[in-house]
């Protein structure tokens, strides 16, 4: 499917769970370079990074995802995909994706997240979709 539906579909899980919050982030965040001056980071237009939060067990968990791609792909390609940037428990611990890999703590939080991330959203998005999505 394309990047357009899958999307839709997203925006539509989040818009009827009671347990899911979105916030997204901007696409041209300022950010600290040296003395005092400031760059932006270069966002991908229809490709921002969301930060979703799930209620879940009496548990808060923050996810940050993003669609793979640039434009180009998005208006081009008829497959589509959503992956983990980061991800935090309730208490804060969690890691990222970037920087040579993911640092999180434990095997088992690790699993957790995953666990949550899937349960509470991946497969509700399956169900929108009438699909079932692959793990890359």
């Amino acid at each position: 499917m394309k990047k357009n539906e899958l999307q839709h579909a997203v925006n539509a899980v989040i818009s009827n769970s009671n347990n899911l919050t979105q916030d997204t982030i901007p696409q041209n965040p300022l950010v600290d370079v040296t003395n005092g001056k400031h760059d932006t980071i270069k966002g991908l237009s229809n490709d921002a990074y969301v930060e979703l939060y799930i209620s879940r067990d009496g548990k808060k968990y923050r996810y940050t995802f993003r669609y793979t791609g640039n434009k180009n792909d998005w208006n081009r390609d008829t497959t589509s995909e959503i992956f983990i940037a980061y991800a935090h428990d309730e208490n804060g611990r969690g890691g990222s994706e970037g920087n040579g890999g993911i640092g999180w703590y434990t095997p088992f939080l690790k699993k957790k997240l995953i666990k949550v991330f899937e349960e509470e959203f991946i497969d509700k998005i399956d169900e929108n979709l009438k699909v079932k999505h692959r793990e890359s």
